[in-house]
């Protein structure tokens, strides 16, 4: 749901970003003071960054007055224990260790087409690349208007895979 798919995939990934999974891919000890510093600048913001997420999710409809918090320590709690996590998972963006070609179980993607941090055009290739996808691309919606509007279409798509696929085949 609204994931990235291969950081290769042009637009894919803000400027940002971009910098810091090349930093990652060099080496996760490269790219964590960079995330270290940011980090620490948010902390001394964390009332701006809160408003700035509320201003985001409005802006795609999304108006749950928990979205931005819980948004907001997922974010704190990424780097609750330091940085080099998030400097690992920076690493591991485009090294799944799997072309997605060689996926051989269904697979259900959901995103936004109107998502201002993943673009449509990287969903859409990941798509195309994997055997038995199943696209779920929503006219109108952004990237965090996915999952509060539509997680009863995606729960119920899933158990019924998983009701499909059997006990043996959901390990």
């Amino acid at each position: 749901m609204s994931g990235i798919g291969t950081a290769e995939t042009p637009g894919v990934l803000r400027l940002s970003s971009r910098l810091l999974v090349a930093l990652g891919r060099i080496s996760p000890l490269i790219a964590a003071p960079p995330l270290a510093l940011a980090r620490r600048r948010s902390d001394h913001r964390l009332d701006e960054v809160l408003a700035e997420l509320e201003t985001q999710l409005l802006a795609e409809g999304v108006d749950h007055p928990w979205a931005a918090r819980l948004i907001l320590a997922d974010l704190l709690e990424a780097f609750s224990s330091g940085c080099r996590g998030v400097a690992a998972d920076c690493a591991r963006v485009s090294r799944w260790g799997f072309e997605p070609e060689d996926v051989r179980v269904p697979v259900h993607l959901w995103h936004g087409c109107k998502d201002g941090n993943v673009s449509v055009t990287a969903a859409q290739t990941l798509a195309r690349r994997l055997p038995d996808c199943h696209a779920h691309f929503l006219a109108g919606e952004g990237h965090f208007g996915v999952l509060p509007r539509h997680a009863e279409e995606v729960v119920g798509t899933l158990v019924a895979s998983a009701r499909r696929a059997g006990p043996d085949k959901t390990r």
